[in-house]
């Protein structure tokens, strides 16, 4: 089974830790005061779960060239995601608030360095909370964001 590791660990990032933890992932969590270069020591995929203003500082320290990168950060790009971490397989997933109860909806987005079996897996980590759709354009995550995302908060 995947090793997961979880960078921020707020409303969403701790659902979606006690989700894939439910679901039979290893996982563990890394908050502002624990140091991500031990962390992510043997995970398979690294989940972003910071705020995007946050993003930044979290970059520094840790060697994330060659993980799998899953970002829920909302506006972040690819390529500005690639130039912070250094790594060049990235999903960008725009889960919701449902996935604490497994009905999230989860549209994602991954590079093109992203083999075919990472992105079974990460159809397996999008499942154990929701459902999951794949898209084939990075612009279409905003787009699920503004629906998506945010949507549930105004119903």
């Amino acid at each position: 089974m995947m090793k997961i590791c979880i960078v921020g660990l707020g409303n969403m990032g701790q659902s979606i830790y006690d989700a894939l933890e439910r679901g039979g992932f290893e996982v563990v969590g890394c908050d502002k005061e624990d140091d991500l270069s031990e962390k992510v020591i043997g995970a398979d995929a690294v989940v972003i779960a910071v705020k995007p203003q946050s993003f930044e500082s979290i970059g520094s320290g840790a060697d994330l060239s060659g993980k799998l990168v899953i970002s829920i950060m909302a506006g972040v790009s690819v390529e500005k995601i690639i130039k912070v971490l250094g790594s060049k397989k990235i999903v960008r997933v725009m889960p919701n608030l449902p996935l604490q109860v497994g009905a999230a909806f989860s549209g994602w987005y991954a590079s093109d360095d992203v083999l075919n079996e990472e992105k079974d897996a990460i159809v397996d980590i999008l499942m154990s909370f929701g459902t999951e759709v794949e898209v084939d354009n990075e612009d279409d995550i905003d787009k699920i964001t503004a629906l998506s995302g945010s949507g549930p908060a105004y119903y």
